[in-house]
């Protein structure tokens, strides 16, 4: 009994990796919203810049429509890692939005 105490002691010990868990950098929550947006149904086809500082998202690109931008915003509201959200994006003008 005594040895199989200190097997169990020495096993807690020695370090091991912890199945999925990852350090959450700022190219891994870029890269992860580009998999979710690439992903997505209806904003696989818009063309938005990202760039991740410190977890803060800058989102920049033009779109169609209000509902293109909230749906952009609503995936990366979602990405673990992400602090903050800075809209930069831009809802074209023209006959869509009459």
């Amino acid at each position: 009994m005594r040895k199989l105490t200190i097997i169990l002691a020495a096993l807690l010990l020695v370090p091991y990796p912890l199945h999925g868990c990852k350090t959450i950098t700022d190219e891994n929550i870029t890269s992860e919203i580009r998999t979710k947006l690439a992903n997505d149904q209806y904003a696989s086809s818009l063309k938005i810049n990202i760039e991740t500082k410190s977890g803060v998202v800058t989102l920049s690109g033009t779109v169609r429509t209000q509902e293109d931008k909230d749906r952009v915003i609503r995936i990366v509201k979602n990405v673990d890692g992400v602090v903050n959200i800075h809209d930069a994006i831009t809802v074209q003008k023209g006959e869509e939005q009459k």
